[in-house]
């Protein structure tokens, strides 16, 4: 009777509150607190990327098919600021393979990475990031393991074979600490951050080797005296957690032992006076209990509660002497995700911090993956409908992929669910976080316990966030789309002169821009859109559109950040590629696994004589001419430099006069004067339009050397109609000499001039999916997909119902159906299913 009146006062004592009905209170503190807490997520919330493969173990010579996601950090909804993704390929050197830019419509975009034929066997790597999240200092972002493997039926380390599962505190451990390894690390962490004498909480202890390793091994918690208090077991992640209350003058230890090996650790120190915040995780509600040691002292506190910086929870207690009070959130109206709960003192300063990790029914989605046969023949159609609903039954809408590839490539089906919601936002990254794969509901919620307790969050500290000197630093602004960007620098690297600008011109559109620099030389052109690469040509000038004649150079920024503390290698083998002059001593290997097994992509062709006429060497030259001249290479007057005899001390504009095109003024001061724009013109008044090396250049002409100058087009009338208006007083058109075309970035004879090589969004190519239908499935040639389905923008309708089809391979086996997203309000989607493909005709 006396535990059942006790537990109905601390009813009586206990509040409960819905997420986003909390108490209006007004105080100082709280509204610095609030509007800190604001601008952190008006100005300065994090972005998140999350890259989907077709599959994770590949062969030389396949293609890496992928999505990359990316969303508001906070929100997991569609991110307001990037608009373009980058997605990279590295070695085990670090070294990168490939890149592509990707333009982000909605919450994704997808692309695909050729892979070369003589990649070395090794473990790879994908990452994907925008520009914006590698502003902060920490940055995090995805990065996932590729293999690259020539064996027939490669695996991953954490294949499907393996149990995943960890033991939690209360069950024996799985895997125990080695007595020969007398060198381990533990580490204690108190709730709420201090262990506090006469008040009870809770306390996590982490164990692991000195490399990070986790280790489950068995201990106790002993006092000073002695005295066992309690006992613990670390499970695989190797977490532990204990509760009891603390002494007055009393220490602790924890005793790790093992087989009859024991070793003794101090515990954190224990404090006379203090706060502390206490919070039990019941799933669709969280209780939070605030304690102090002292009267009066918890008297004008506030506790803050926020989820990935979005404010979920406030409380300013009032004055009525209390030593505690205890609090009962439900959860049921919050996203899933880390909250940290801060209890601040009545000076604003934070003294106790508690993670705590929300996982709300409600916002489960129900994905079913129907199949129109269990088992499968080679080349045989396959029809999927898929079903995707809320708890109650409603279609949802979102961006989805799905992939459908063997089952010897294992798959973590929680892996976007632990990225989003856990490594992605706590200090620290979990190890082999496969966290939500457990089939027990209260063994995840004390494994989340545990994480939380042992880690922090990652985005902010709030003693940095309430600094008075706090100044937020971003490094790289959101993207809209390509910038061009750069520095224009004059001698010694000082300021050009005021009013200088830079044009950029780009051929291939016809296009030209011009720009201010500002007082400290820098520039800005963007944001553009357009596929491939470009060669964009930037040149600094006046605002009277004339050569600026002040000394000065051009820098342009490299597209690509530096995120890598080891530098890019541009020589030796940084590729992985395989020496050719060695490889003939490695294909022992072909030769056991037979080579049709090796690459499925080889089809046998019969030998084929090719017979061409071998071309003179002026052919040979009109050709390679033609090749880079816009306007098919019939100019009405081509001057080669070689051709004007005495051309070594010879300006460009001389060569044209030897032509007898009419030049006035001495060097560096010539003009041309050119009679025949193009055919429509009504402006021939205005001088000809110069191209160096195909791009627009202003008052560049006057000053070229023919040393620099491999040979010059001049059209006119019908030629020059090529360039439309721009073409009205004819074209000039300069080519240099081979050496400084075959720069891809770097000056031309003039400083003031650069040019550059701008990547631009990689072309969205479409997944092969073979047709069997009819006489084509008695097709000879070798099927031997992994992959058999790729789809980067799977469909569903507004019944929530997507059907997708595709034909089995001639590799026989299980594969694995997956299907992943986003709902439209950020919730992660995961379903799953299994075929087979058997021999059977």
């Amino acid at each position: 009777m006396k535990f059942r009146f006790l537990l109905f006062v601390i009813i009586l004592n206990t509040s409960t509150i819905h997420a986003f009905q909390n108490p209006i209170s007004t105080n100082s503190q709280l509204e610095k607190i609030t509007k800190t807490l604001d601008d952190y997520v008006r100005l300065e919330g994090p972005e998140k990327t999350y890259l989907h493969t077709d599959k994770d173990v590949y062969r030389p010579g396949d293609t890496i098919w992928f999505k990359t996601y990316l969303v508001d950090g906070i929100t997991h909804k569609r991110s307001d600021k990037s608009r373009v993704a980058y997605v990279e390929l590295l070695n085990a050197a670090d070294s990168i393979l490939a890149r592509r830019i990707l333009y982000i419509e909605g919450t994704s975009s997808c692309g695909s990475i050729n892979l070369p034929n003589n990649l070395v066997d090794d473990k790879y790597k994908l990452r994907t990031y925008t520009k914006y999240i590698l502003s902060d200092e920490q940055a995090l972002f995805y990065q996932k393991s590729a293999t690259i493997s020539r064996k027939r039926e490669p695996l991953l380390e954490n294949n499907a074979e393996e149990s995943t599962e960890m033991e939690i505190v209360d069950d024996k451990p799985e895997r125990s600490l080695n007595p020969s390894n007398k060198t381990i690390k533990v580490e204690f962490f108190p709730e709420g951050g201090n262990l506090v004498a006469g008040l009870s909480g809770g306390l996590a202890i982490k164990i692991s080797d000195l490399d990070g390793i986790p280790i489950a091994a068995h201990g106790t918690i002993s006092d000073s005296s002695g005295n066992v208090i309690t006992d613990f077991n670390s499970n695989n992640y190797g977490l532990g957690i204990v509760y009891f209350m603390p002494e007055p003058d009393n220490s602790y230890f924890a005793l790790i032992e093992n087989n009859g090996f024991q070793q003794r650790f101090e515990i954190s120190k224990v404090l006379d006076r203090g706060f502390s915040l206490s919070i039990k995780n019941r799933g669709d509600n969280i209780l939070i209990q605030v304690e102090t040691t002292d009267e009066n002292v918890l008297d004008g506190t506030i506790l803050i509660g926020h989820l990935r910086g979005k404010k979920i929870f406030e409380r300013l207690e009032k004055k009525n002497g209390s030593k505690s009070y205890a609090v009962k959130l439900l959860t049921k109206d919050l996203p899933d995700g880390i909250a940290d709960f801060t209890l601040f003192s009545v000076d604003g300063k934070p003294v106790c911090e508690r993670l705590v990790f929300i996982e709300n029914p409600s916002n489960d989605t129900k994905v079913s993956i129907r199949t129109n046969s269990s088992i499968y023949g080679k080349r045989e159609k396959v029809q999927l409908t898929i079903a995707v609903e809320d708890v109650i039954g409603r279609p949802i809408k979102g961006d989805f992929s799905m992939r459908v590839s063997s089952s010897m490539v294992s798959t973590n089906k929680s892996d976007m669910k632990n990225w989003l919601l856990l490594n992605s936002d706590l200090k620290g990254p979990v190890y082999d976080s496969d966290v939500f794969n457990q089939e027990d509901s209260n063994k995840t919620r004390l494994l989340l316990d545990a994480i939380m307790l042992t880690h922090q969050w990652e985005r902010f500290s709030w003693n940095d966030l309430l600094s008075d000197h706090n100044q937020s630093y971003v490094k790289f602004g959101p993207e809209k789309g390509i910038m061009i960007r750069g520095t224009a620098l004059g001698m010694q690297d000082r300021p050009i002169p005021e009013k200088s600008m830079i044009s950029l011109n780009i051929l291939a559109e016809a296009f030209e821009e011009k720009k201010a620099i500002d007082e400290n030389g820098k520039f800005s052109f963007g944001p553009y859109f357009f596929n491939d690469s470009i060669t964009a040509i930037l040149q600094i000038v006046n605002n009277n559109k004339t050569q600026n004649s002040d000394p000065a150079k051009i820098n342009i920024d490299n597209q690509w950040p530096r995120i890598l503390s080891k530098p890019i290698i541009n020589n030796g083998n940084p590729l992985g590629i395989k020496n050719p002059k060695i490889q003939q001593s490695d294909t022992s290997h072909f030769q056991e696994n037979s080579i049709e097994e090796y690459d499925s992509k080889i089809t046998y062709l019969d030998e084929v004589v090719v017979k061409e006429k071998r071309k003179t060497p002026a052919e040979l030259i009109e050709k390679e001419i033609n090749s880079f001249t816009p306007y098919g290479g019939h100019p009405d007057i081509r001057v080669f430099r070689d051709s004007i005899k005495g051309w070594e001390g010879l300006s460009a504009i001389d060569l044209l006069a030897r032509k007898g095109i009419r030049v006035i003024g001495d060097y560096p001061n010539q003009k041309i004067s050119l009679s025949g724009g193009s055919p429509n013109s009504k402006n021939f008044e205005t001088g000809p339009l110069v191209l160096l090396d195909g791009t627009p250049v202003d008052g560049i002409l006057g000053s070229l050397r023919a040393s620099e100058v491999l040979f010059i087009d001049v059209l006119r009338f019908a030629s020059a109609s090529f360039y439309g208006v721009r073409g009205s007083s004819g074209v000039i058109a300069v080519y240099t000499n081979r050496t400084l075309r075959n720069a891809v970035i770097g000056q031309t004879s003039d400083p003031r001039i650069t040019s550059a090589n701008i990547m631009g969004f990689d072309e969205k190519l479409e997944f092969y999916i073979p047709d069997y239908s009819g006489t084509n499935r008695f097709n000879t040639s070798k099927d031997n997909r992994t992959t058999l389905y790729w789809n980067p923008n799977v469909k569903i309708d507004s019944e929530g119902q997507g059907k997708v089809q595709f034909y089995t391979s001639d590799r026989t086996g299980k594969f694995t159906v997956e299907f992943i997203g986003l709902t439209e309000d950020g919730e992660i989607v995961y379903g799953s299913n299994g075929i087979e493909v058997s021999n059977q005709e």
